[in-house]
């Protein structure tokens, strides 16, 4: 029998300035179903990563973009994001769990 994952309906948003230096971000021990990322910067791009996913392959959100990772089960535990060196970006995460 497979399981069936039905989200708790629990929603949080996270504020933050990321920089080159990077923002990880968490929920230990809960896992989400989504996360969606708004790039509120006017100027500066923000690169997401989901879980242990390598940097060489980042999600790329350009300024005033929204991008969202979505999973029919709660499979998302990490999102480290991360800008160019020398940018600082303002960013609004929004997760699912």
């Amino acid at each position: 029998m497979l399981p069936i994952y039905i989200p708790q309906g629990i929603e949080r948003c996270y504020l933050t300035t990321v920089t080159e230096r990077g923002c990880d971000l968490r929920d230990f021990p809960f896992k989400w179903f989504s996360v969606t990322v708004i790039n509120d910067d006017k100027d500066n791009t923000v690169y997401a990563l989901f879980n242990d996913q390598p940097r060489a392959n980042p999600m790329q959100i350009r300024p005033g973009e929204v991008r969202s990772k979505n999973m029919n089960a709660p499979l998302i535990w990490r999102v480290y994001l991360y800008t160019d060196a020398g940018k600082t970006a303002d960013v609004r995460v929004e997760t699912l769990r």
